[in-house]
């Protein structure tokens, strides 16, 4: 059954303000996997564009604009939307079905608690600490720095807002420590070392290579 346009254009408008919301890693196969979405459904008249942190779509004579601060999506979430494609695409599910998953992707809550997420950034901060120096004193100081910025960013989970300052908080907090653990004579060397593994979370590598190869390409 093919669906109605009102339901083709609810489809497409979670869908891409999903894939916004998610385009932390660039925007390159955006534009191509909606009108895909679009064909499935019968629909080849849709014009869609995404920037960073916007997007324009236009299904018949309806135009939607969208904004949002892009994210890096949980994996998990990223496999249920692949699955949620490919039955698309099989036929397996209708646009309303479709639209009905995205939603309940969309509001589902994180896969790992806060405790488990906050040890994953303390973690990941011991194990880049000591690719940057190899010593029981980085081990000990990223520990601490990063249960500090794993603080923050569960935080920001409950309060939104605070998202926005966490990079400026974070760094604060982390040379703050550290400087003081120095200016009391506690740690050995320079204290740059100590304070980069926590704060490495806050850089948006994989942002900023998406960016430069989507300049490229446009180019």
């Amino acid at each position: 059954m093919t669906p109605s346009e009102a339901e083709v254009q609810r489809l497409l408008a979670r869908l891409v303000d999903l894939l916004l919301t998610w385009s932390y890693e660039g925007t390159l196969q955006n534009e191509s996997l909606v009108r895909t979405v679009a064909s499935q459904c019968g629909r080849t008249d849709v014009q869609v564009t995404f920037l960073a942190d916007a997007a324009v779509l236009t299904v018949g004579e309806r135009t939607l604009s969208f904004a949002k601060q892009p994210i890096v999506p949980a994996l998990d979430q990223v496999s249920q939307l692949k699955r949620l494609l490919a039955d698309l695409g099989s036929g397996e599910l209708t646009a309303a079905e479709a639209t009905t998953r995205i939603e309940m992707l969309t509001a589902s809550r994180p896969r790992w608690s806060a405790p488990t997420q906050i040890l994953g950034l303390v973690l990941f901060a011991v194990g880049f600490g000591i690719s940057v120096q190899a010593t029981w004193q980085e081990v000990g100081i990223s520990a601490i720095t990063g249960l500090l910025v794993g603080l923050l960013v569960v935080a920001g989970q409950r309060w939104p807002r605070l998202v926005l300052i966490s990079p400026f908080l974070a760094s604060v907090m982390v040379s703050a420590v550290v400087l003081e653990l120095f200016e009391h004579g506690m740690i050995d060397g320079g204290p740059i070392q100590l304070i980069v593994p926590a704060l490495f979370y806050f850089i948006p590598g994989d942002s900023i290579t998406a960016a430069g190869l989507e300049l490229s390409v446009a180019g």
